[in-house]
């Protein structure tokens, strides 16, 4: 299995050439720390993709195989951005990121939050979407959007914090 998600990663990567946006370019420059992202997924393969991918483009990864890790590693982490997988065993990803935004309304702050989900019905991006996610792709992940919707919210969250100073 590791030699089939290896060849799967080599092949994404083949066919995947990313420049990073004039604009979180513009936030290295300025002396932005690493993106640290934290991904939960409980997929191995999805997870070893996805991150390997990230990990190539000089992001900070961490990883969480269930919602419950990934509350308990919001809440020790600096994270600029969790991929949430939506349907991972114990607490979901839906149940996760309502207890965020209700530690969020208790004591401040906004972590950006997309989902990631096998379901693409219109319904389903509702759900993630009142759920407090603020963002949504379906799998199979098509990894160029998902690369730019990572670096839009990356980009609105910078912006946030610059224009509350």
């Amino acid at each position: 299995m590791m030699e089939e998600i290896s060849q799967q990663i080599k092949k994404e990567n083949a066919g995947l050439s990313h420049d990073v946006s004039p604009a979180l370019k513009t936030l290295f420059d300025q002396g932005r720390k690493k993106i640290r992202i934290l991904l939960a997924e409980d997929d191995l393969g999805s997870q070893l993709l996805l991150g390997r991918l990230l990990e190539r483009l000089n992001y900070d990864i961490d990883y969480a195989e269930n919602g419950r890790g990934v509350i308990d590693m919001w809440e020790r982490g600096d994270y600029d951005l969790i991929l949430m997988d939506v349907g991972m065993p114990g607490i979901d990803g839906l149940g996760a990121t309502r207890v965020i935004r209700e530690k969020e309304r208790e004591g401040g702050g906004h972590i950006p939050i997309m989902a990631i989900t096998a379901h693409s019905a219109e319904k389903d991006e509702e759900r993630c979407l009142s759920a407090g996610m603020d963002a949504y792709i379906s799998k199979p992940i098509d990894l160029r959007k998902c690369l730019e919707m990572i670096e839009q919210l990356i980009i609105d969250i910078a912006s946030l914090s610059q224009s509350a100073r």
